[in-house]
């Protein structure tokens, strides 16, 4: 397993969306098509964090602050061929590092319902399961709305 401390979170740039959509359609059933990603981008470019190992793209986060010091993650995926090795955690963390120092005191998430490993991996990091978001997908599942208190 790689240790955290030899995975190096980067700041993604405009260059890098088609790894992150390429990453996107071998994760999701739904995923962010090229036009959303760009748009996203430059709303946000600072939002875009990513993961590489041997200069390749293994995970990406994408980020933003909300109203009323609200931090979203809107997104966040690891290729399935280097999961469990730390990557997602590591994103989380500088997401949240970083969200933080952005003025969040709190951040949200959306997990598929049925992605109950998803859901134990943000309980884990300390997000915690409010309520469910009906037909939030564009298949119709549920969505779990999680959230994140910094603490005090």
């Amino acid at each position: 397993m790689t240790g955290l401390r030899e995975l190096r979170v980067v700041n993604l740039t405009e260059k890098d969306l088609r790894e992150v959509m390429e990453i996107g359609y071998r994760c999701f059933p739904d995923p962010y098509p090229l036009t959303l990603l760009e748009q996203l981008y430059k709303s946000d470019p600072s939002g875009f964090l990513g993961v590489r190992m041997n200069g390749k793209l293994v995970g990406y986060l994408i980020c933003t602050m909300r109203w009323g010091g609200v931090g979203h993650i809107l997104s966040i995926a690891v290729d399935p061929q280097y999961r469990r090795r730390g990557v997602g955690r590591a994103l989380i963390l500088k997401a949240l590092e970083r969200l933080r120092k952005e003025g969040a005191t709190c951040v949200r998430l959306e997990a598929r319902k049925s992605n109950l490993g998803a859901r134990a991996f943000y309980s884990t990091l300390g997000f915690k399961e409010e309520r469910e978001l009906p037909h939030y997908y564009e298949d119709g599942e549920a969505a779990v709305l999680m959230w994140y208190t910094y603490p005090t």
